[in-house]
């Protein structure tokens, strides 16, 4: 006869087994990008707080608030420009078919991988961190005005919920269990983002420029900037073709980097460029000055 020990060791080991997901990664092929004035200023919202976006030029507001009151969210206490190409790639997998994720899957597609490269556990507990601050930061976007525009009998739009709604589990990858995730829904930010109609994708290729340069998490960002920035401008003859070096400090959170660092960031930049004008994504690059100072870079596409 069992005991009560020998009932709940029972229930611990069929719970166990059902957490466990046996992973089928599919690879994406396609980089996408949510491009909104949302996505692009949710690291301006620091600690708990509300901020009213202008979204495009007939002033046009979309209010997004941001709660940051789970204990477990670790500091900054700000979702990060890192944090949101670690989302990015999480969308990627999601929009290709994954509904089960790990860090190092996530790691992967921001760096145009493939399944057999390996990943640092530094980099995996970066992006695992990223990934949790996600799960539990709560986000509200009321964009009521810009649904008004479109359809002017709208009373009330709002999207609310965590960046990324995703479950812990257990994955078994091989012989080896690791700590994934698995989607409960379309993560919130690519749901506004499909709304509004201001999504961008790439070939993940592009991704991959370890040929390159390093990729340290700076070069990761300013990666993901230098998409954004040129995607923009492929799609619309009014935006100029420069991408000021000023932008690329900012988005990296060095404004007023020293001159070593400076010099460091640009020569990322520029091997970036260089390796997309190998590869044919733009026809040519070129730094320019404001008097003694480096002031950006001019693309040709």
């Amino acid at each position: 006869m069992l005991n009560i020990l020998d009932i709940d060791c029972k229930g611990i080991v069929e719970q166990q087994e059902k957490d466990i997901v046996k992973l089928k990664s599919i690879i994406p092929s396609i980089y996408i990008i949510p491009n909104t004035k949302v996505s692009n200023k949710l690291n301006a919202i620091l600690e708990n707080g509300e901020v009213e976006i202008q979204v495009n030029k007939k002033g046009t507001f979309t209010k997004v608030s941001i709660n940051y009151n789970d204990k477990n969210i670790i500091l900054p206490k700000n979702f990060t420009t890192y944090d949101r190409t670690v989302l990015n790639a999480s969308i990627s997998l999601y929009e290709t078919g994954n509904r089960e994720l790990t860090p190092g899957m996530v790691y992967r597609c921001m760096n145009g991988l493939s399944n057999n490269e390996k990943v640092s556990p530094q980099a995996i507990e970066t992006v695992t961190r990223s990934i949790d601050k996600a799960r539990r930061l709560f986000c509200t976007i009321d964009y009521t005005e810009e649904a008004r525009n479109r359809k002017k009998d709208t009373d009330k739009c709002t999207i609310e919920g965590t960046i990324l709604n995703a479950d812990k589990i257990i994955i078994q990858a091989g012989r080896h269990e690791v700590i994934g995730y698995r989607f409960n829904t379309k993560p919130l930010l690519y749901q506004y983002a499909q709304v509004s109609k201001q999504i961008i994708s790439v070939p993940i290729s592009l991704l991959n420029t370890k040929e390159a340069t390093r990729s340290t998490n700076e070069v990761i960002v300013i990666r993901d900037y230098l998409i954004r920035r040129i995607e923009v401008m492929k799609k619309s003859n009014k935006q100029s073709n420069k991408i000021l070096y000023e932008g690329i400090y900012k988005e990296i959170g060095k404004e007023t980097p020293i001159k070593q660092k400076a010099e460091k960031i640009r020569n990322a930049v520029k091997e970036i460029l260089n390796h997309w004008k190998a590869e044919k994504y733009i026809k040519n690059l070129k730094e320019y000055k404001e008097g003694r100072t480096f002031k950006g870079i001019e693309i040709f596409y």
